[in-house]
């Protein structure tokens, strides 16, 4: 598990591949038909790496289960910055 003040991160650490479960944690079954509250897009989202997957990691992609989509992720120095995305997102690390 990675800490992140908004998700609950898994890291699933692979030899070359990691895979990075990416949850919006204030996004529940309760809080969308108990409460009736719509999940919030998130914008500017960067989950952190440091010390988390080696080596160096060469492409980062986001599949958007709710889209059934990928798309490339921008990596930054220390982690991998999300495209704006509600619920949750798979985040697939390839190393060099």
């Amino acid at each position: 598990m990675i800490s992140h003040p908004r998700l609950r991160v898994y890291l699933l650490k692979g030899a070359r591949t990691s895979l990075v479960w990416c949850r919006d944690s204030e996004n529940t079954w309760r809080t969308e038909l108990q409460e009736g509250r719509a999940p919030e897009v998130l914008k500017d989202v960067v989950v952190p790496l440091e010390n988390a997957v080696s080596p160096p990691v060469r492409t980062a992609r986001v599949y958007d289960p709710w889209k059934k989509a990928w798309t490339d992720a921008a990596i930054e120095a220390g982690g991998v910055r999300l495209p704006p995305f509600s619920r949750s997102v798979v985040l697939r690390l390839d190393a060099q």
